[in-house]
């Protein structure tokens, strides 16, 4: 099961989603849904914390890439920190990481949206 939490940094006009389990099925299109209703209130810095994810399935990698269309279509910029070195070899397996950006801490993916 995933938890998620969206916290609104207003000083720098960021959203950061954090994310806590597995991403399976079950989660679906959650972040892009998510993502989806802070574009439509006007929101384009975001960054997806996954600190605390233990798992992603085929279709949580698809609603990442959902996300990236998302933001990137609003001239916006996504941001994803704090994946597991488990994970981000997935992710690398696939070559993800060379389509999304990634930063090590949440403090490194805040300071990468301010410089842009």
């Amino acid at each position: 099961m995933l938890n998620v939490k969206v916290k609104q940094m207003s000083e720098d006009n960021i959203t950061v989603i954090s994310l806590e389990g597995a991403m399976d099925s079950v989660s679906g299109n959650t972040i892009t849904n998510i993502v989806g209703g802070e574009i439509a209130a006007g929101k384009k810095y975001f960054i997806i914390e996954m600190t605390k994810v233990n798992f992603i399935n085929s279709m949580s990698i698809l609603d990442l890439w959902h996300t990236k269309d998302r933001v990137r279509f609003c001239s916006g910029i996504l941001k994803i920190c704090g994946v597991n070195q488990k994970l981000f070899t997935t992710l690398s397996g696939i070559g993800l990481t060379g389509l999304l950006e990634f930063e090590t801490t949440l403090e490194d993916a805040v300071n990468a949206i301010r410089k842009k």
